[in-house]
């Protein structure tokens, strides 16, 4: 739009007006079609009454400039109001064609857009099924206290354990395993018992883990296991 001002072309204004309240029409935002589709009838009529405006100026700057007869200036004023008309007339053919072509690429678009969306719906969705088995393997696995519950949780995450093993690469196997038992979101009661050792002592070992990672102790863990992978994620993109 800024273009169309700059090159004084504002009469293709109004129609991406209409061109935007459709689009967003098509996406289910009432409220900006509703916007955009007011916008559309100011500038329409805001653009009637210039080209009227205009159209005046002209006629009137032509009667003051010259005195002509009767029938010369009954003449000349069907001739330049055919002209006029025949102008404005191609402008809106040409305009109304060009709506259509950009109407119905807007839909086209639309099209592509929603069965993207479809798409990454349906792929998040089988991601998060495929998450959850996982998960519900790990926690088997960490219930019956089995030996392979680090081992397959690192299969699951490995730029989990990589990053933190960043933040301090003396962390030992019973560390990872606490850091794994509290990422997929297990009490500290949970975690004595899969753990076979005291409540007090899953709190204490919690307390020591946070030391040795240097969490702030406002800090909850799960919040600082998510920025850390992100960290880590970002780093491997970088590289």
């Amino acid at each position: 739009m800024d273009i169309f001002i700059k090159t004084h072309k504002v009469y293709n204004i109004p129609f991406m007006y209409e061109a935007m309240a459709e689009t967003y029409g098509y996406l289910g935002d009432q409220e900006k079609e509703a916007e955009f589709n007011n916008k559309f009838t100011h500038a329409k009529e805001q653009l009637s009454q210039n080209q009227n405006n205009t159209v005046n100026l002209l006629i009137d700057k032509l009667l003051t400039e010259k005195e002509v007869s009767a029938q010369t200036f009954k003449f000349n004023t069907i001739i330049f109001s055919g002209l006029m008309l025949l102008i404005v007339i191609l402008i809106a053919f040409l305009l109304y064609k060009k709506l259509n072509r950009v109407k119905k690429q807007i839909i086209d678009e639309s099209s592509d857009l929603k069965h993207n969306i479809t798409r990454l719906q349906n792929e998040n969705e089988t991601l998060n099924h495929k998450i959850s088995e996982n998960n519900s393997e790990l926690m088997m696995l960490a219930e019956s206290n089995d030996s392979s519950f680090l081992t397959r949780f690192q299969e699951l995450y490995p730029n989990f354990i990589e990053a933190l093993l960043k933040r301090n690469s003396d962390l030992s196997s019973a560390d990872l395993s606490l850091c794994a038992m509290i990422k997929l979101d297990f009490s500290s009661k949970q975690i004595a018992s899969y753990m076979s050792i005291e409540h007090k002592s899953a709190q204490q070992k919690k307390y020591r883990l946070r030391k040795k990672l240097d969490i702030p102790s406002e800090e909850d863990f799960l919040i600082f296991f998510e920025r850390l992978e992100n960290d880590e994620d970002l780093e491997n993109k970088k590289e």
